[in-house]
């Protein structure tokens, strides 16, 4: 899983978004093996849970360059999500 999508809690509880009826919900998740770039979840998802790997804002400036929002792969950017296969 990318590190990214994982998140804390104050309590040192960690935890995922994952989408629930077009909502994301924070899902609490035991990790194991990590780097600066993966973690690993050893429970807490289940087959076909979808995490959201990120979340973007939208910007509350009415004043933009055309390609100042876009993405560097391509398109405009945009949120990410993470499908679960076992």
């Amino acid at each position: 899983m990318p590190a990214s999508a994982v998140q804390k809690q104050t309590d040192g509880t960690s935890y995922v978004r994952v989408m629930k009826n077009n909502k994301p919900v924070e899902t609490t998740v035991e990790t194991s093996l990590s780097s600066s770039s993966q973690v690993e979840i050893v429970s807490g998802l289940s087959e076909g849970d979808t995490v959201v790997t990120s979340i973007i804002t939208p910007s509350t400036n009415s004043q933009s360059t055309g390609s100042q929002n876009q993405s560097p792969f391509g398109g405009f950017g945009g949120g990410g999500s993470f499908r679960i296969n076992r």
